[in-house]
């Protein structure tokens, strides 16, 4: 599975253009609401938005190309990053073009809504990714900041704990998820 670098920048693009302080938004935050709209995604309709690699990490999970184009590091998407997005500083970005809503289809863009009104309702989005199994499985493995543990796509369908309200999903819709993802993967390989 290929990364999808126009679905990322456009989902940068989309989350930094909806923050109320100057289309800026910090790369911490911006991670977790890109990891919540694709596990959003990945659970209700059985494919990523980014066809990201995912990491657990000290501050939850990351996906790996999003936080390379989010530093200006990804050498194929400068070129188109630099169309929508403006690095502040190492740590911020400012979304500087409207964004390409032909990126997505309507369940991508129910997926970031969702990802969105959840960036709303919890204070603090790093302690809430703490909360999902896929993270917590490698909790004890992350040691330090840089520390990191390859996350397996498959866990994004296991439940989180009820309190956790984020994307519950009919369970025959989750198995038949999950039983089609791995197919799919194989498929796009």
């Amino acid at each position: 599975m290929r990364p999808n670098i126009k679905a990322i920048v456009q989902l940068v693009n989309y989350f930094a253009s909806q923050s109320s302080h100057f289309k800026e938004i910090g790369k911490l935050h911006l991670l977790k609401y890109v990891y919540f709209a694709d596990r959003y995604h990945l659970r209700k309709y059985g494919r990523l938005i980014t066809n990201d690699t995912y990491y657990a990490m000290q501050y939850g999970p990351v996906a790996s190309t999003t936080k390379s184009v989010i530093e200006f590091k990804q050498q194929n998407a400068l070129e188109y990053a630099k169309k929508y997005l403006f690095q502040i500083d190492r740590n911020t970005v400012r979304s500087i073009a409207p964004v390409d809503f032909d990126m997505f289809s309507e369940t991508d863009c129910e997926a970031l809504r969702a990802a969105k009104a959840l960036s709303v309702a919890v204070k603090d989005p790093v302690a809430y990714t703490h909360l999902f199994p896929e993270w917590k499985k490698h909790e004890s493995k992350i040691t330090s900041e840089k520390s990191r543990v390859k996350m397996d796509l498959m866990d994004f369908f296991d439940n989180p704990p009820p309190d956790v309200e984020f994307c519950h999903v009919d369970s025959r819709l989750l198995e038949l998820n999950r039983e089609l993802f791995p197919e799919d993967l194989a498929v796009f390989a």
